[in-house]
């Protein structure tokens, strides 16, 4: 088959279609006078090459154009739709290790070339687009319902225990310990775990009483001291903060659970919140503090370590209720919102899930088609 780049303006283009004009010349000069049999061949394919050229759509179209940036146009968008065009062939195999090509597929009129065409967004995501939609008008009904009034949160047992849980640790004269986990910065449970922390530390600041928080993370850590400080000087208690109870204690895994094991059982810990992301150092952490007598409340949405804290911890936030637990405490009316609007959309997925049972009973699935598969 013939092909021709083009370059990048017409004055060259030009020049180079008078140069194949030219040597198509010479060699039918050359032919008459001596009739030369490669000669002849040569000068077929330069007539061939010509006329796909002269005849090509896009070189049609761009002779019609008035300037050179016109013409560079027209060509660029051939040039895209040479580049992007495809064919369809059919791969078919007997699963025994035998393939057979199917012939290149044409539509009714017999093209067998394709070409993408630009749409504003994929029709296969419309459901996305329209559960985003919901959502959307969700958070606003929620952001107004929030303002207006006192909305229901379910109780959660472990966030209803927190100032009973610091009570005693100030009845019992000893200090309090926050471990944030095994996480990042870049991590949502890491952000969660932080946001309690400062409700944890208003608590301590309130009652007076000693606030210890060890870290894994360096750079967790001045984000951690810095939360606390703002928590007491908001409590009007600036004096009560001890920079020096948030430290670091490693960046790996065993030695850090070592280090809060010690913590635990030299300051005598009397309550001790486990907020965050948690590998296999949770049952030797919690462990440690079952055998001392502390209260201990965990969080986490690490699905593995969830029996462990449920079995050696007094109460345990299990997933969302971790994610629940800054909104539920602060009672900040943005938190809240977002929360109910979280809920509201759930319902609506629950009772997506109930239409779609029902009707697949019925054999009915064009509900289900509905939504894309990934």
């Amino acid at each position: 088959g013939y092909s021709f780049d083009v370059p990048r303006s017409r004055e060259l283009f030009g020049a180079e279609m008078a140069e194949r004009e030219r040597n198509i010349q010479e060699l039918e000069t050359k032919i008459a006078a001596s009739g030369d049999a490669e000669a002849l061949a040569e000068l077929e394919y330069l007539k061939g090459e010509y006329s796909f050229i002269t005849g090509h759509p896009a070189y049609v179209e761009a002779e019609a154009a008035t300037g050179d940036k016109a013409w560079r146009k027209i060509m660029l968008k051939w040039r895209d739709i040479a580049q992007r065009s495809y064919q369809y062939r059919l791969i078919a195999t007997d699963t025994k290790s035998a393939f057979r090509i199917s012939d290149i597929y044409q539509d009714e009129t017999g093209n067998e070339w394709f070409y993408p065409v630009s749409q504003w967004f994929d029709t296969s995501k419309t459901l996305t687009l329209i559960a985003t939609i919901l959502l959307l008008i969700l958070v606003v009904y929620a952001i107004v319902i929030t303002r207006r009034k006192e909305v229901y949160i379910r109780p959660i047992a472990g966030l209803q225990e927190l100032d009973n849980a610091i009570g005693r640790a100030t009845e019992m004269g000893r200090p309090v310990m926050f471990v944030p986990g095994w996480g990042t910065l870049g991590d949502v449970c890491t952000i969660a775990s932080l946001m309690i922390l400062a409700q944890v530390a208003k608590k301590t600041a309130e009652y007076d009483i000693r606030l210890i928080n060890p870290h894994c993370d360096y750079m967790v850590l001045p984000l951690a001291q810095e939360i606390v400080s703002t928590s007491y000087s908001e409590m009007g208690r600036p004096d009560s903060f001890n920079q020096n109870d948030i430290f670091f204690v490693s960046y790996d895994q065993f030695p850090f659970c070592a280090g809060v094991n010690g913590i635990t059982v030299r300051e005598r810990v009397a309550t001790i919140f486990y907020m965050g992301f948690f590998n296999a150092e949770a049952l030797l952490l919690t462990e440690t503090g079952n055998q001392t007598g502390a209260i201990q409340i965990a969080a986490t949405d690490a699905v593995t370590q969830i029996p462990f804290f449920i079995t050696t911890c007094d109460y345990t936030l299990i997933g969302e209720e971790f994610y629940a637990a800054s909104a539920y405490l602060s009672r900040n009316h943005d938190m809240v919102s977002m929360l109910k609007a979280q809920d509201y959309f759930e319902l609506f997925i629950i009772l997506g899930i109930v239409v779609g049972t029902l009707l697949s009973t019925l054999s009915i699935s064009g509900f289900i088609h509905m939504f894309p598969l990934e």
